[in-house]
């Protein structure tokens, strides 16, 4: 046996588990850089850069240089939110003597995703493009859909003058108990009207038509509402997305007053969700209940093969290079027997590798026959007892983890022959 061609051979057994394949080594950080301007290219100095959590707790901060450039290195992973703000200019913080037209808002981006170094630049002025949404509808017309809260600094301003009263800043909203809309309820209109606000999407880079823009008011309480949008725009047509996820900016200009500013929302595939694959069987979802429905993490090391094989409008671009699944496990199986026919190994196919699976599962980890089929995404024979029981997917992920430990220690004989189909 030819050992150069073990790695190769193990790592295909992987990819048809996964639907993926390969190696990365795994770091637990990454570095964002860029710099951060006015509309005028303008450099803001002293801003901080700031990463969050759900409950909007700083995880990590920056601060720009006289140049406006920052940069640090932030764990990996995903965050709720990542902001920039000079508390210098800002209403509630603002220096004594400040003028009014110097003022600033702040910059979000939502459901950042820190996968990879980055380079990030920011802009902003007196709009704030807050709470973006969005979202695609099953079974709807190819669209996004755009939720988001505009606020104009100007409009702002010129309310607390008129009605004598302040917006109370990081308000915890979460304590109002919510009672049926009242008839009298008085509209705080922060944001320009439709015809007054100027949207401008893209997604990855590529600039897409707004189709259609909604003004929604968004109720605080029964009495008292603020404007918000519901943007529906088209689908990219000619990018070449090498991400597992979708980068959106929209940009907002309040055309009466020249407010501005802009937003970014981070969006993962449709089949990928917090780094997992959720996915149903196509050959059985029309047999079974559940649809065959399975979530799947992907493990670190594999996760640059995401980017590799990156899919425009799926996860992966298979459906796109061989036209049919039937065409991408021919060229597979080709690919598999060229392998073999070089190292002097018998056939093998792409099943042969769930088998191996299968078989180190149940042999080297003492996985029983149940786990090994849900893992498999068998149907199980407990059909009325698991309609009481809430899916846990995570036992797959420990499993999984446990044999990939194992395929990836020191290469050994007993590998191969459970992998190839070789009798002791």
């Amino acid at each position: 046996m030819k050992t150069p061609f073990i790695p190769k051979l193990i790592l295909l057994f992987i990819l048809f588990f996964l639907y993926s394949a390969g190696y990365a080594q795994q770091r637990d950080s990454v570095t964002i850089r860029g710099q951060v301007t006015d509309y005028n290219g303008q450099p803001i100095d002293s801003c901080s850069i700031f990463w969050q959590s759900p409950s909007f707790d700083d995880i990590k901060q920056a601060i720009t240089d006289k140049n406006g450039y920052y940069t640090t290195r932030i764990p990996k992973g995903k965050y709720q939110s990542m902001g920039a703000i000079n508390m210098s200019t800002y209403p509630h913080t603002v220096k004594p003597g400040l003028a009014e037209k110097d003022q600033r808002l702040e910059f979000w981006a939502w459901n950042f995703i820190a996968d990879r170094d980055t380079t990030l630049n920011i802009r902003y002025h007196r709009m704030e493009v807050y709470g973006l949404r969005i979202f695609h509808i099953p079974g709807g017309m190819p669209t996004y859909q755009i939720y988001v809260r505009p606020m104009s600094l100007t409009r702002t301003l010129q309310w607390q003058k008129e009605e004598k009263s302040s917006l109370v800043h990081a308000q915890d909203l979460s304590k109002i108990e919510q009672t049926g809309l009242s008839k009298q309820a008085k509209g705080v209109l922060l944001a320009p009207s439709a015809d007054k606000l100027k949207a401008i999407v893209w997604i990855d880079g590529e600039e897409v038509p707004v189709l259609m823009k909604q003004e929604i008011k968004e109720y605080f309480d029964a009495t008292e509402y603020g404007n918000a949008y519901l943007l529906t725009v088209d689908m990219p047509r000619h990018q070449k997305n090498i991400l597992p996820y979708r980068i959106f900016k929209v940009e907002l200009t309040d055309l009466e007053n020249g407010d501005r500013g802009e937003g970014l929302y981070y969006m993962e595939k449709e089949n990928l969700r917090d780094g997992k694959m959720c996915y149903c069987r196509r050959k059985t979802t029309n047999r079974r209940d559940d649809k065959a429905y399975i979530e799947i993490a992907v493990p670190d090391r594999l996760s640059h093969l995401l980017e590799k094989y990156a899919g425009e409008k799926r996860l992966f671009n298979f459906c796109e290079t061989y036209g049919s699944s039937k065409n991408f496990n021919k060229c597979i199986n080709e690919g598999i027997s060229d392998i073999t026919r070089k190292n002097d190994l018998p056939h093998i196919s792409v099943y042969s590798f769930r088998h191996s699976w299968a078989t180190f599962a149940q042999n080297d980890f003492d996985a029983s026959l149940d786990l090994v089929g849900f893992c498999l995404n068998h149907a199980s024979s407990h059909r009325v007892t698991s309609g009481y029981v809430k899916t846990d997917f995570s036992v797959i992920d420990r499993l999984n983890a446990k044999i990939l430990d194992y395929v990836f220690e020191e290469k050994n004989e007993k590998k191969m022959e459970i992998i190839c189909g070789l009798k002791k």
